[in-house]
């Protein structure tokens, strides 16, 4: 049976994003609840997904389509029904030790328009108010930044104590293969902002991963795992 909870959140990549929303959104009226499986896997329900640190059993599937959610997301999956898609995408991680102090980036458009230029999904699926208004409660509350430079962007959407999560990193087509990711990455991981943490990304696909490693990234034994409810 799945139950609130009120305890502990787990570490880890899902873990640090269900620990962000639970600092930016415990007090906002109908935005975030936690709950807790039978196989002690904790469940956050945030929009129209449900993130999951543990195993994503059948139990959780079933859950999801009573709340009538759409989209599941989680590093350890028990099954799979076949109403539901899943893609998998490759887990890295570093440690950082910046100590340079970067500004918050305040005018956040010009992050927006470069991530929507390199990610049609992206692009589909995110309505610009609703991702300003949410990066910007992130970043008052010190669980988010975004960096932009010479045409390439990077964010950082969610941090706690010990862990932060690089959720975006983007680079308009026409400047491509000109450095400008790696010059921009370089410069993030000298923030104080995420000094002393483990920062965790998830790659889009296979080819990116040499990338990372370059960067000083090394790949994890786990994916993050989106489910997404097939259109019947």
């Amino acid at each position: 049976m799945i139950t609130l909870y009120n305890g502990n959140i787990p570490n880890g990549m899902i873990g640090c994003r269900i620990k962000t929303l639970a600092r930016c959104y415990k007090d906002v009226k109908n935005a975030f609840y936690l709950y807790k499986s039978d196989d002690e896997a904790v469940i956050c329900r945030f929009g129209q997904a449900l993130l999951v640190s543990g195993t994503v059993s059948k139990e959780i599937f079933d859950f999801a389509d009573m709340l009538g959610m759409i989209q599941i997301e989680s590093s350890d999956p028990r099954c799979v029904p076949t109403d539901w898609n899943a893609k998998r995408y490759p887990v890295l991680s570093r440690r950082c030790f910046g100590a340079e102090d970067i500004p918050f980036l305040r005018s956040l458009s010009e992050c927006y328009n470069i991530i929507c230029s390199s990610d049609e999904v992206f692009a589909e699926q995110t309505e610009y108010l609703y991702w300003l208004s949410d990066i910007m409660r992130r970043q008052n509350y010190s669980c988010a930044k975004a960096y932009q430079r010479s045409g390439a962007s990077a964010v950082i959407s969610a941090a706690s104590d010990c862990e932060a999560y690089l959720s975006q990193v983007a680079v308009l087509p026409e400047k491509r293969n000109e450095g400008k990711a790696t010059a921009l990455l370089s410069s993030v991981f000298s923030d104080s902002f995420l000094s002393g943490k483990l920062l965790y990304t998830a790659a889009q696909n296979e080819a990116l991963i040499p990338f990372y490693q370059k960067l000083g990234f090394i790949r994890l034994n786990e994916s993050l795992i989106i489910f997404k409810k097939e259109h019947i």
